[in-house]
């Protein structure tokens, strides 16, 4: 791989993290810029292919750092066929109310949803830059579904603790897995369980050859809570 096509991945985590401003606070807001990265989505059938539907990622056993993440708003089309607005949200800001934005959108707009009903064009998305551990391959999860929403908001906040916790500005490594969503109907969602935080970045030298990695300890339980008491 090209020190270029390595160094486009590192310098996204430098620039463009999302981890310390996450919030699923509802309100307003706006703007425009996505990942030129394969997509990757979480199906009925619980696997994660890319857009075509048949190329599939592994789950369970192959590790990925998760680099980023990112919040939008998306109005759909009512053709299906066209590719949706997407409207980035600023950093920290908390999320606009979507149900009233649908209602106040005339229903000439509208599209239909899975169930064949009329949807409100407007939703929610979050998106997590995955980069193959072994190569910097980048991938690009996007959802929208409230399975998919859980599995990215655990993930950020996560990372905002241990972030808090050691001080350092870490990224999880993580493998692409599910979990019970709906005990009802056997559903299963998303998930992105952290094996470990690394730091990942460091002089422009270093990254001419490659990021530079390092393993983070978890900080000792009194480091982590801050309740040390002393006599």
């Amino acid at each position: 791989m090209s020190n270029t096509a390595i160094m486009k991945p590192v310098e996204a985590l430098q620039l463009a993290d999302g981890y310390d401003t996450y919030t699923d606070e509802s309100e307003t807001g706006t703007s425009t810029a996505i990942y030129l990265a394969p997509y990757v989505k979480f199906g009925n059938d619980y696997r994660y292919t890319l857009r075509d539907g048949v190329a599939e990622l592994p789950r369970d056993t192959k590790e990925f750092i998760a680099g980023d993440v990112r919040r939008y708003i998306v109005k759909w089309s009512p053709d299906r066929n066209q590719p949706p607005e997407r409207y980035p949200l600023d950093a920290g800001a908390p999320w606009p109310d979507l149900e009233l934005r649908n209602e106040n959108t005339p229903r000439s707009e509208w599209t239909i949803g899975p169930d064949g009903a009329p949807k409100g064009p407007w939703s929610a998305e979050r998106q997590v830059l995955l980069l193959d551990a072994e190569t910097m391959a980048p991938y690009l999860f996007v959802t929208q579904t409230g399975g998919g929403h859980k599995a990215v908001s655990d993930l950020a906040h996560q990372t905002k603790n241990m972030r808090q916790a050691c001080g350092q500005h870490v990224c999880p490594v993580i493998t692409l897995s599910t979990t019970l969503w709906s005990k009802r109907f056997n559903r299963l969602r998303p998930n992105f369980p952290v094996k470990r935080f690394i730091e990942f970045g460091g002089a422009q030298s270093a990254r001419l050859t490659g990021p530079t990695v390092r393993e983070v300890e978890r900080p000792a339980p009194r480091e982590e809570l801050k309740d040390e008491v002393k006599f």
